[in-house]
């Protein structure tokens, strides 16, 4: 049976669990009509053969025609990628980035930063080698940022990262604190890393953060197990 339980030490992001995740090949799908194609047919222009050798948990675009993809594999196409990696439009492994000894655990989440970087969320305690807790960012060629807030590191596990228009970025889960400061599941960094303090969502939600979007109006839906947010009930959905 597939676990429900949440749990600190696994960071449930979806109703399974690591034990019931099912490797997946990546596929994508566009409406090529122009070459009489049927939406929802396998692009032949998208190789899709860079073989992750156990599950992928995201892919997320990165602005620049390529996609980032994370997770818990080691390689992919048969090349050291442990568990975050890059690929090109067609489906072809980015030779371009490749973190060097990888990320030390499950990657659940992975975002793309303004300047070209990308942002990793988990549960790891090393990013090459060096020590980050379940929250780094690497640069474009997927080294790790050495000037990004080493310092804020949440106790628990990050689910999901959210990058805003100002370059704050939102990053959730299921934690209690960053760095010795009390932030229940959900907190904003700047740009530089560093805890953004005018950030104060109270009490904050009292349970599992598992994914933020940008609403049209620049504020944030955030969904979750919680049923709480700051003392008022919002059962499991919250607009900031």
């Amino acid at each position: 049976d597939c676990p429900t339980t949440e749990s600190k030490s696994v960071g449930l992001r979806h109703p399974i669990g690591i034990s019931c995740a099912i490797p997946i090949v990546l596929v994508a799908l566009f409406a090529s009509f122009a070459r009489g194609q049927q939406f929802g047919e396998t692009e032949q222009l998208f190789t899709g053969n860079i073989d992750p050798n156990s599950s992928v948990y995201e892919i997320e675009p990165d602005g620049q025609g390529r996609f980032l993809v994370c997770g818990v594999f080691s390689t992919l196409n048969g090349q050291p990628r442990p568990n975050v990696g890059r690929i090109n439009a067609d489906g072809t492994l980015d030779p371009t980035f490749s973190a060097s000894f990888g990320i030390g655990g499950i990657v659940w989440s992975v975002a793309p930063s303004p300047d070209g970087g990308v942002y990793v969320g988990g549960v790891f305690t090393t990013v090459n080698g060096e020590p980050r807790n379940n929250f780094a960012k690497l640069t474009s060629t997927g080294s790790l940022d050495p000037f990004f807030g080493s310092a804020n590191q949440p106790d628990g596990d990050v689910i999901s990262l959210l990058p805003q228009p100002d370059g704050k970025v939102l990053v959730g889960g299921y934690f209690t604190n960053v760095s010795g400061v009390v932030s229940p599941n959900l907190f904003r960094v700047n740009m530089d890393g560093s805890l953004d303090q005018s950030f104060r969502p109270g009490t904050g939600p009292d349970s599992v953060v598992r994914d933020m979007k940008l609403h049209w109006d620049d504020k944030i839906l955030i969904v979750g197990s919680f049923r709480f947010f700051d003392g008022y009930f919002r059962s499991r959905i919250a607009r900031l």
